[in-house]
């Protein structure tokens, strides 16, 4: 409670229109309810909050001009809504388990996103160029269709066919995807999924998890035309302890001469094993640009 008193006082020091530009709070219970507007405000933080505001209605009133909002860890919300003309970057972990996510932002270039299962996310965000969307099990997306000018996406996910499904743009140039442990039984995830969902990638960077994934789809005697459309000038691979030769193979296959390749091997390979992998592959792949890393499970 003095925390939450502590909160009050801080903001009555700044009458309605004053000239806070900046906020930021952390590890409070709040209540919106004397709360008074800042039309100037346009850098909002709120980090481990309880928020006595479930839809999100009194912020979208009382901070119309941000343009910057991080919402971490916030508690109390059931249907939230994010309604802010001027909104530019987002950035939304969502701690419980709403029903639904709904952001109206006519003007949101950056959205990152982390959230559980919600039945119903809505996204009216026409400018969007970023998205990193965290989502264990999508339910129904609303408006992907509207995004039109998305560049680069982030999907980290357990469904991954059902968001390439239903987020495929042919304006996206780079991609990051992954599944988290332990990695699920969903429809089949192809090459062909990812190549006809976005056709126009020429940045790829796949997780240990998104790797067996499209892996275990994978048929080496595959031909098709539609994979002459993926041109990857960059690949970046975090690759599991156990993964197919034959399918690095044929994902290097995809990259265009030059391009640039950054293979991280798992800690726990042999020394050995590891420096037998990049001789193999600077042998059979001599036109790419290699960059050799490792990774552990942190």
């Amino acid at each position: 409670m003095g925390v939450y008193t502590e909160y009050i006082d801080q903001i009555k020091i700044f009458p309605a229109g004053g000239s806070l530009l900046h906020l930021e709070v952390r590890n409070a219970w709040l209540s919106v309810e004397r709360l008074k507007p800042m039309p100037q405000l346009t850098s909002l933080t709120l980090e481990f909050i309880r928020l006595d505001d479930e839809n999100l209605a009194k912020m979208n009133q009382c901070f119309p001009s941000l343009q910057v909002l991080n919402l971490v860890g916030v508690g109390g919300l059931k249907q939230p809504e994010i309604r802010l003309s001027q909104l530019k970057v987002c950035h939304w972990t969502v701690s419980n388990f709403p029903c639904s996510l709904a952001i109206h932002a006519p003007h949101l270039t950056e959205l990152k996103l982390q959230c559980v299962e919600p039945q119903i996310l809505l996204l009216e965000t026409p400018l969007l160029s970023h998205l990193d969307l965290k989502i264990r099990k999508p339910g129904l997306i609303l408006n992907p269709e509207k995004i039109q000018n998305l560049k680069f996406i982030r999907l980290e996910s357990f469904c991954v066919y059902s968001l390439a499904h239903v987020l495929q743009n042919k304006s996206v140039e780079r991609m990051e995807l992954d599944v988290p442990q332990p990695i699920e039984i969903e429809n089949s995830f192809t090459i062909i999924n990812l190549v006809c969902a976005f056709p126009n990638i020429h940045d790829l960077a796949l997780g240990p998890g998104a790797w067996v994934k499209l892996e275990n789809s994978f048929v080496n005697e595959w031909i098709d035309q539609r994979l002459e459309w993926w041109c990857l000038r960059k690949l970046m691979v975090r690759l599991p302890l156990d993964y197919d030769f034959a399918f690095l193979c044929f994902m290097l296959s995809l990259c265009v001469p030059f391009s640039e390749v950054i293979l991280l091997i798992h800690g726990d390979v042999p020394i050995a094993v590891k420096n037998h992998v990049i001789s193999r592959c600077k042998s059979n792949f001599p036109k790419i640009i290699w960059k050799w890393g490792m990774w552990r499970v942190t």
